[in-house]
Order: C-alpha cells, then sequence, then structure tokens
C-alpha cells in the first residue's frame, strides 16, 4: 500500500518539475507516451517501430518457484498527413503460465485523427481501433480481461500543449476517454464484456530524459460481477524514455496496480491483476521520404532593421545555439543534429 501511494504523490509531485518535452509512440502504437494517447499525430511520412517487453514476478505461498508472466509486442505507425496516422499492434508472445513459450496475444489496427480546429494550446482527436482475436487463449492470468471475440473501439482524445505559450511552464497533458465494445456480435452496452477506456498523464524533459507518469484502466461498462470501480483493471505508471546510440529511443517504466484482489471471488471478468510490471521499449524512427533542411545564414544588422527583425533574428541565432550545444553532449555533428527531427523531444 505504501508502495502505491509513493506512486500516486510522485505523479502529483512532477508537477513541479516540468520542462519542454513530447514523447514517441505507444506499446499500443499511435503517438504518445505508455498507454496514454496524444491527441496529435505523426509528421508525414515518418515510420515508427517500437518493441515492448513486460515482466512481472510473484512468490505464491507454497511455491518453490516464482510466478513469472511475461509478454512482448511489436508496433508500427505511420504518418500519412498533417492530421493523420494509421498504426498496429501485434502481441506475438504472452505468458500462459503453462508452456515454454506462450501464446500469442490480440492484435490491433487503428487511426488516429487531429482535429483541424486544434491550436497551440488544446489539441483535439479521436482514434478508432479493430481489436482482433488472434490471440489462442483468453482471460490471461495477470493480464487485463480479453473476450476472444473481434471488436471495436472508438476514444475522444485530449491534448494541452503549455510549451508554446507558456514559457515557464512547458508542460503537456493527455487525457482519454473512449469505449470499447470487445464482442461486436453482441449488443451494444448491455454486454458484459463491454469496456470503457480511461487514460490520463503528463510529461515532461529532466536534464537529458523525458520524464512520464500516467493512470490508465479499462472499466467495465455493465458487468453483474464487477460492481465497484476498485475492481476494474487499472494502474499508475511512472517512466523514463531518452534518445541513445543508433537513434534508438529507449523507454523504462514500471505499472502499480490499483486494482482489488478478488481473492475466492476471482473469475474470468474480476481477476487477479499483476501487482506491479516492469515494462522495457525500443523506438526507431524512418523517414519515408528524405528531407532537405535549409540552414539560414546570420544576417548582417543594418541601422535600418527594426527591432521586431532584430528579435526575430536573434531568436534564430539562439535556436542555433541551442541545436550546436545539443549536438556536443550527444557527442554528434552540429550539421548532423540540425536534420535529425528524431528526438523524443521534437516530436
Amino acid at each position: 500500500m505504501k508502495i502505491r501511494q509513493y506512486f500516486i504523490l510522485t505523479i502529483v509531485a512532477s508537477l513541479a518539475f516540468t520542462m519542454n518535452s513530447n514523447s514517441q509512440t505507444t506499446m499500443f502504437g499511435g503517438r504518445g507516451m505508455l498507454r496514454v494517447q496524444s491527441a496529435e499525430v505523426m509528421e508525414q511520412n515518418r515510420l515508427y517501430v517500437n518493441s515492448y517487453l513486460s515482466a512481472f514476478y510473484l512468490q505464491e505461498t507454497g511455491a518453490t518457484s516464482l510466478t513469472k508472466d511475461y509478454g512482448i509486442s511489436t508496433n508500427v505507425t505511420l504518418g500519412l498527413s498533417r492530421n493523420f496516422e494509421i498504426f498496429a499492434h501485434l502481441k506475438p508472445y504472452q505468458d500462459d503460465q503453462q508452456n515454454i513459450w506462450g501464446a500469442p496475444g490480440d492484435s490491433r489496427v487503428g487511426f488516429k485523427f487531429h482535429s483541424p480546429f486544434s491550436n497551440s494550446l488544446i489539441h483535439t482527436g479521436i482514434q478508432f481501433f479493430v481489436n482482433m482475436p488472434t490471440g489462442r487463449d483468453f482471460s490471461i492470468a495477470y493480464e487485463p480481461f480479453s473476450s476472444g471475440k473481434l471488436g471495436i473501439a472508438g476514444m475522444g482524445l485530449l491534448t494541452i500543449d503549455f510549451t508554446e505559450i507558456v514559457s515557464v511552464l512547458p508542460l503537456k497533458t493527455h487525457i482519454n476517454f473512449g469505449y470499447f465494445d470487445q464482442n461486436i456480435h453482441d449488443q451494444f452496452y448491455l454486454d458484459m464484456e463491454d469496456q470503457y477506456l480511461i487514460a490520463a498523464g503528463l510529461k515532461f524533459p529532466l536534464r537529458s530524459v523525458i520524464v512520464f507518469a500516467e493512470y490508465s484502466a479499462e472499466v467495465f461498462a455493465k458487468n453483474e460481477f464487477v460492481t465497484n470501480y476498485n475492481m476494474n483493471s487499472q494502474r499508475v505508471t511512472q517512466g523514463i524514455k531518452f534518445l541513445g546510440p543508433w537513434n534508438l529511443i529507449y523507454d523504462f517504466a514500471l505499472d502499480i496496480s490499483l486494482a482489488t484482489s478478488p481473492g475466492e471471488q476471482a473469475n474470468e471478468y474480476r481477476k487477479n491483476y499483476a501487482d506491479w510490471k516492469f515494462i522495457f521499449g525500443l523506438n526507431y524512427p524512418f523517414a519515408i521520404q528524405k528531407r532537405t533542411q535549409k540552414v539560414k545564414l546570420p544576417k548582417k544588422m543594418s541601422e535600418k532593421t527594426s527591432s521586431s527583425e532584430k528579435n526575430l533574428n536573434q531568436r534564430e541565432n539562439f535556436q542555433d545555439s541551442l541545436i550546436e550545444i545539443e549536438a556536443s553532449v550527444a557527442g554528434e555533428k552540429p550539421e548532423k543534429k540540425a536534420k535529425n527531427d528524431d528526438d523524443p523531444q521534437n516530436n
């Protein structure tokens, strides 16, 4: 219980350490943090491929060895335009607690649309995905509920970006709310398997890494076995993201479950979820089309130059200096850094 309280306090305290940042793709595909989706989309002609490994260990009473739960997922996200991206989520391995090589998990394909009515402060968008029952087993131990049927989901997305408005509060927050029809062949909303999708989070850079904290939950909409909110699958997540060697983006995160244990009343809907999970991710960006970046040469100030033009030139020179500093810290050449927009803080 103390661990859960610590992580909740960490999320609240992180508001005091805000700096400019953004993140990359989520563990389900699509631009965002870990599970929380951003209302913004990937840049056009940018392809992101990522893979996540999750692990959980439990020492059960009377057991001679640790109970283990592993999962591996692979995702692809492609920006098609300024307001549209598509993604695919595959889970080739999901521990079934029985075999050396567990069953595959469900797959998802979907798209995200960024509203053109968004501005520099508030971004809105929608996301839809189809969940395909590619898994061999369902209702896997320690994992969120899966119906084993073809499902469809839609979510409304809200992103509040202070990085362009308030220089002293360069913070990004995301709020998601949606509905997941886990079985499209049954009645909408009246099915016990349908769930609300809820997620919210914030992120900011701290020195050379991006720190993020989020809350996510899958809440049954109408289920006679899950009558209280705290019985549902839910968690808080604290993690970091940084750009490493070979242009790879690394993720390290820790889940802490907030769901109560059902004890002897456990069933396929009310389950024992993993108390915690360690998650490691790798993300690599590709450019579908090569782009050239024009480098502006500094202009010589004349006596007739207006004050606004002087401020603009000073701002451009300051940005060039920042690029050189960041390049030197990363051990790269400045001209290479100027062409590289794959840093997590630039997406």
